[in-house]
């Protein structure tokens, strides 16, 4: 179910920096749990309302602040989340430093 992902140590200073570490402890686990496409039926939402100890409605806001970001993408036709890689957010942030951390 869950697989080790390396984490740009950047990111998670920036994450931090900027208030965004519950996004991206969303984000995180759902790199670590799918193959970078999401469908959020009920079953994911509430095994993510049980992991987070949040809301549905948490749950939704912290992926939209997700979109705003660009760190995920959304198919609105087909419902799937699209989670962005590393690399790009390193792109888009404009990053500099590679040093990773594995979780």
């Amino acid at each position: 179910m869950f697989r080790l992902v390396w984490v740009p140590l950047p990111i998670l200073e920036l994450a931090l920096k900027n208030k965004r570490h519950r996004e991206i402890g969303l984000f995180i686990y759902l790199k670590m749990t799918s193959n970078s496409r999401v469908i959020i039926d009920k079953r994911r939402m509430k095994q993510l309302t049980q992991v987070f100890h949040v809301s549905e409605s948490i749950i939704y806001r912290r992926l939209k602040r997700l979109k705003d970001w660009n760190w995920i993408g959304y198919d609105i036709i087909t419902g799937v989340y699209h989670i962005r890689g590393f690399g790009y957010i390193y792109e888009k942030e404009e990053l500099v430093s590679k040093t990773v951390v594995k979780i």
